[in-house]
């Protein structure tokens, strides 16, 4: 299927520049060429997301007939003259997105390929010790009555990632990551 974003993004990237996922995601935004895509917040962002990297991989074999070389990770895309040789080992990543059965992914999918993401990415990093003082604070920060439940704070940490999260607004990237380790420490204080 044509994803109309392939020239769009090209023009972008032959500028030079090195873009990250929610960078060239938040452009094209801005640019008016990533409408409100559901209702659903989760899932509005995830559209966004798989028809840029739809649209990326699909532009990267383009690429590859004419000799140019599409770099695509999450925190670094771009254009070059020099074939990489992990362009042609499997990709699992590109087999998902250029799969457009997978655009319309379930609310519940969604969240479980978050979840999977941030596990990977913070998973050799400790929660955080807290002495009490700390922790109250810490709840009266977040919002949170203390004692609070997993429930209660699982509820907050998607409340907050939905505002800080880099794809609706790249400056919020440290603002996220700190929020998601409070949330890794606050988890271990929460009751069942």
């Amino acid at each position: 299927m044509f994803n109309p974003l392939l020239d769009i993004i090209f023009i972008e990237l032959s500028t030079g520049k090195t873009y990250k996922v929610h960078t060239l995601v938040a452009l094209l935004g801005e640019q008016g060429y990533l409408p409100q895509l559901d209702n659903e917040p989760n899932k509005a962002l995830f559209k966004k997301n798989f028809l840029v990297m739809n649209a990326l991989f699909q532009l990267q074999d383009e690429l590859l007939v004419s000799g140019q070389y599409l770099h695509i990770d999450s925190m670094s895309i771009y254009l070059t003259a020099t074939l990489r040789k992990e362009l042609v080992i499997n990709n699992p990543l590109k087999d998902y997105y250029l799969d457009w059965h997978n655009y319309d992914t379930s609310a519940q999918e969604i969240e479980d390929l978050l979840t999977q993401f941030w596990q990977n990415i913070y998973r050799h990093e400790p929660a955080l010790t807290l002495t009490p003082e700390e922790l109250h604070n810490l709840c009266e920060t977040w919002q949170l009555p203390y004692p609070f439940t997993h429930k209660q704070l699982q509820k907050r940490w998607r409340q907050l990632a939905l505002i800080h999260h880099p794809d609706k607004n790249p400056a919020d990237g440290e603002v996220f990551k700190q929020c998601h380790d409070e949330y890794l420490t606050l988890k271990s204080a929460a009751s069942d």
